[in-house]
């Protein structure tokens, strides 16, 4: 009856949103779930399909660099939600130069230092990595001295 319940747990709060692995496995423990009942509701779940970290790990990433943030930030959430995945940054400096467009539209001629240092404080505060903001910075604002 005990792993009945520990799985009607799990299945009830996956009902709701993805979760990671260590997100059910942390649930199930703080609702006073053994370990046991805990191991057993988390094999039942990855049998019927509804735990795959790494399909959430893909997923997550996209939403999130659909969203314009950088790699640092992507890293940040994985790690949040216990997933262990690596982020692709080829595109990283392409989603800096969207996410400043979409910012500072209209100032890519801007020759004010002040405005600089609002667009890399901006980017950073996104995730993304100090050569990526650098470079980002020269292509936007032609003439930036960063």
């Amino acid at each position: 009856m005990a792993e009945q319940s520990a799985l009607q747990a799990a299945l009830s709060w996956l009902e709701r949103a993805d979760r990671s692995e260590p997100e059910l496995r942390n649930y199930l423990e703080r609702k006073g779930f053994g370990a046991a009942e805990t191991a057993e509701a988390l094999e039942k779940c990855r049998g019927y399909g509804y735990l795959d970290d790494e399909a959430l790990a893909n997923r997550v990433q996209s939403a999130m660099k659909r969203g314009l943030a950088g790699d640092l930030k992507i890293l940040d959430r994985l790690e949040k939600r216990g997933l262990d995945a690596e982020v692709e940054s080829s595109d990283a400096v392409q989603r800096a130069l969207l996410a400043l467009g979409r910012r500072f539209n209209g100032q890519e001629s801007s020759a004010d230092p002040k405005v600089w240092a609002r667009a890399a404080r901006h980017l950073a505060g996104k995730g993304y990595r100090e050569e990526e903001i650098c470079r980002a910075l020269e292509m936007y604002f032609p003439g930036c001295e960063f």
